[in-house]
């Protein structure tokens, strides 16, 4: 009696193991690729942005886009993209590339091109002189972002709003503004330089608020990003912040998109306590000190300046990938309390100044 040969596609794999993982009461796991069969890799020729430098003339450039046909039929659209960074980049890695791939694709008969993103070379210079001390501020810093800030299906800041910004804010900077003296060019000892703020709400239904009305999950985040966006803002000028030249930045879309995080509302009255958790209001906010000295804890008045490198790899590869990816199951984590931020400054520029 002859071997009997079943054939699986693929999908019929990804079933079979959909079923194992549903018959075994498996409720969440993350995604995760299994491969069956690997393409195996016969020949290989790579070069690297190090090697390759200086400027390319116009004819080059011609040459390039004359001949990069037949590569650019090989790379997967990741690769594309690097490829016209680094035409862009790296003009002498590209001419370099080209020309290599025309010179051996006739004998070694290349089936693949990869052009990654190599690592970054960090240079420091120094930057100009007229930088001062910005201190990053995090609001709630030591609370959860899930505590009851605003009052329930409404936008006013509670009590616990603005007993823990005080803490977390207006207590930290107004020590620091009695270590500054007053500037004689009349501008202002602090400045708001930044200031992002994300709110967003559970999936729990939205009851009446207590002006009578009942809000969507996006008109009812975005009441209260503005809230918080306003009393922020009435605070620190009641400190002498300038807020004038500050980039605000406002986020109330959530992580589903729609003014909510977190999972689907089960409509299981039992299930409430476990929704609480999602609903969110987190502060930055980044504030520049007026004053020539330097303080210790400030990071050095220099700009890190990046130079990434490229690598560009011919391959000529023999057989098939299958591969199958296990089902993904989402589930959430209950966002743990933030420890508070280092109060370490860094130096930059600031407008108000």
């Amino acid at each position: 009696m002859g071997k009997r040969v079943i054939r699986l596609t693929e999908a019929d794999i990804e079933n079979i193991v959909k079923k194992v993982i549903s018959e075994n009461e498996v409720n969440e796991q993350k995604g995760k690729v299994i491969k069956i069969f690997s393409k195996k890799t016969k020949g290989k020729k790579t070069l690297s942005s190090k090697n390759y430098t200086g400027e390319v003339n116009p004819e080059d450039m011609d040459y390039i886009e004359s001949n990069e046909g037949p590569m650019l039929k090989l790379m997967g659209g990741r690769s594309e993209n690097n490829w016209k960074d680094v035409k862009e980049e790296k003009p002498a890695l590209a001419l370099a590339a080209v020309k290599e791939f025309v010179e051996t694709n006739p004998e070694d008969k290349w089936n693949k091109v990869y052009v990654g993103r190599g690592r970054e070379t960090e240079e420091t210079t120094p930057v100009g002189d007229d930088v001062h001390p910005i201190l990053p501020f995090i609001f709630p810093s030591l609370k959860s972002p899930s505590e009851s800030y605003f009052q329930d299906n409404y936008y006013k800041p509670t009590e616990l709003f603005t007993t823990t910004f005080n803490t977390d804010v207006v207590e930290p900077i107004k020590e620091q503004s009695t270590q500054l003296t007053q500037p004689k060019d009349g501008k202002p000892k602090m400045a708001l330089v930044s200031l992002t703020i994300k709110t967003s709400c559970s999936t729990l239904p939205n009851g009446v608020s207590p002006d009578g009305k009942i809000y969507t999950f996006k008109e009812l985040s975005q009441l209260r990003n503005d809230s918080t966006k306003k009393y922020i803002l009435n605070k620190l000028n009641e400190m002498g912040v300038d807020t004038s030249n500050a980039e605000i930045t406002q986020e109330f879309l959530g992580e589903n998109g729609d003014g909510t995080s977190g999972p689907k509302w089960t409509g299981k009255d039992s299930d409430r306590a476990k929704y609480e958790k999602y609903k969110l209001l987190d502060v930055d906010i980044e504030i520049a000190f007026n004053q020539d000295t330097i303080p210790e804890s400030t990071e050095p008045t220099t700009q890190v300046v990046t130079d990434r490198q490229y690598v560009i790899r011919f391959t000529k590869e023999t057989g098939f990938d299958l591969a199958i990816r296990l089902p993904i199951f989402r589930w959430y984590k209950k966002r743990k309390t933030r420890r508070p931020p280092k109060r370490k400054a860094r130096m930059g520029e600031c407008p108000s100044f």
